[in-house]
């Protein structure tokens, strides 16, 4: 791993990592001695030969009889494949929620039309009657205009979360949020007038552990996949729902009572396959890559006659660990 055929020394392993690198690896070190636990680290390496590497290292402390730190063992693993994949992942995430974007693109448009409309008719509401010397009722109307305007800078700041590309954030984060969000953005109750969409979050499972950027593109995915699997359908209705799953699990599920799956089950997540006249196919596909990197895992179910039916999981928040000192 360092072009050599000896294993480096402590100091010359120093020697190969950048600055942020060192006070990785230190933090790490004083950190293991300090506590007597296990900790991790993640470093850039630079080669003889110019190259850089990601690493990653496992600082594992040894304690004598009186619990005394007195050795720190190790593993130091490259890692460079996995941060590419990782990097490249990213990316075909965000040119999905790029094209998902520019699907949306005309709905958001006229969306965001109404509320500025609203909020120009107060507005020229409000100086007709300052000219006319109500001026006791104009409060109300700028009031209801700067509603509006408000109004449109949450549809606007939507569409902003959705087409950056930050780091990963994982937090706790309410799934009823995600869903608003989702529902907002594709504009479905402009878009899609007659259809009825229900959530059912459960109170024990409101609360998911995540990216909540990353999660709102896979809502987006799955109730944009079953508005459409609804058009034509006498009643449409899609149901959001959610339980506690096994272990210190949330499962999530997005149905609709449209005609179901066309494709078998075994080609549903495959990357640009769609029954769709446009679009890349990825939805499903860039959905698995994202709850799978969040540690759970996203299914199809056929049922016959009710629509379609897509599952997933995500890790629930757990209670903060809190660590008693003498």
């Amino acid at each position: 791993m360092y072009e050599r055929d000896a294993s480096p020394t402590v100091e010359e392993f120093k020697a190969y990592l950048t600055d942020e690198g060192r006070e990785a690896i230190g933090r790490a070190h004083d950190d293991a001695i300090r506590t007597g636990e296990a900790q991790e680290a993640e470093y850039m390496v630079i080669l003889p030969s110019g190259a850089e590497s990601h690493h990653q290292s496992a600082i594992l402390p040894t304690k004598d009889a009186g619990g005394t730190v007195v050795r720190l063992h190790g593993t130091d693993q490259n890692i460079s494949a996995r941060k590419m994949l990782d990097l490249l992942q990213t990316h075909v995430a965000h040119l999905s929620r790029i094209e998902a974007m520019n699907a949306m693109a005309a709905t958001l448009a006229h969306e965001l039309n109404q509320p500025l409309t609203a909020a120009s008719n107060y507005l020229v509401g409000s100086r007709r009657l300052l000219k006319e010397g109500a001026a006791s009722d104009v409060e109300q109307g700028m009031v209801a205009a700067e509603q509006q305007v408000h109004l449109a800078a949450d549809i606007i700041r939507r569409v902003r979360e959705m087409v950056a590309n930050p780091p990963k954030a994982v937090a706790s984060v309410p799934l009823s949020r995600i869903v608003d969000d989702a529902i907002a953005l594709l504009s479905v109750p402009t878009a899609f007038p007659a259809l009825r969409v229900k959530k059912k979050i459960a109170a024990e499972a409101k609360m998911v552990k995540g990216d909540r950027i990353q999660i709102q593109q896979v809502m987006v995915n799955l109730i944009r996949n079953a508005c459409d699997a609804t058009r034509g359908e006498a009643e449409p209705e899609i149901v959001i729902s959610s339980r506690r799953g096994e272990g210190r699990t949330v499962t999530v599920s997005v149905s609709d009572n449209g005609p179901g799956f066309s494709q078998p089950d075994g080609a549903r997540f495959s990357p640009f396959a769609t029954t769709k006249a446009s679009g890349l196919g990825l939805g499903l596909s860039i959905s698995r890559t994202i709850i799978e990197s969040h540690g759970g895992r996203i299914w199809t179910e056929d049922r016959e006659g009710q629509g379609a039916l897509v599952c997933f999981t995500l890790p629930a928040p757990g209670r903060a660990r809190v660590r008693a000192t003498a």
